[in-house]
């Protein structure tokens, strides 16, 4: 098994040989292993949450803030601009 079976999201890797991959590798048993990745899984998927409830309005910004961190808000606000007129549109639009 190499690294880019490991990470193909287009080719999930079946839970028993991940978990069979990661008891190997780092000599962790099973409930160790699953306890992480739960871990890991929840504080995920709460951080996605939490960054669409912020780009949809209904979160506050000092929330996201508290939650995400300044950088990551700073991201998601970048992200939402309009973006920059092209130069050739200006151009054309405003001789």
């Amino acid at each position: 098994m190499n690294i880019h079976e490991l990470t193909n999201p287009e080719n999930p890797l079946p839970i028993a040989d991940g978990l069979t991959f990661l008891k190997q590798q780092t000599g962790q048993d099973e409930s160790e292993i699953l306890a992480r990745a739960l871990h890991i899984g929840l504080n995920l998927l709460y951080r996605q949450v939490t960054e669409q409830l912020f780009i949809d309005g209904t979160l506050t910004r000092d929330k996201a803030l508290e939650i995400l961190g300044e950088a990551r808000v700073a991201d998601i606000e970048y992200a939402g601009r309009p973006p920059l007129p092209r130069d050739s549109d200006y151009d054309v639009h405003h001789v």
